[in-house]
């Protein structure tokens, strides 16, 4: 399975979580994302926060552009 696809799977889990949401502080947040995301991932695969936060920050430029030029 792509990265991108594994990464945004876990970051819309623990998005739209209903007893959490997203009001998850900063560095928690993403650790949460990453051990979800490590735990979808093989292990030669797994990511630090640092790698995630970069690759989601590309990631989000990307589709926001597209959908920019989409709508």
């Amino acid at each position: 399975m792509p990265t991108s696809f594994v990464q945004v799977s876990a970051w819309l889990r623990k998005s739209v979580n209903p007893i959490d949401g997203n009001a998850t502080k900063g560095e928690y947040y993403w650790k949460e994302v990453v051990d979800t995301y490590n735990s979808t991932t093989e292990s030669d695969r797994q990511r630090d926060v640092k790698h995630l936060k970069n690759h989601w920050y590309k990631t989000t430029k990307k589709v926001t552009s597209f959908n920019g030029w989409y709508n």
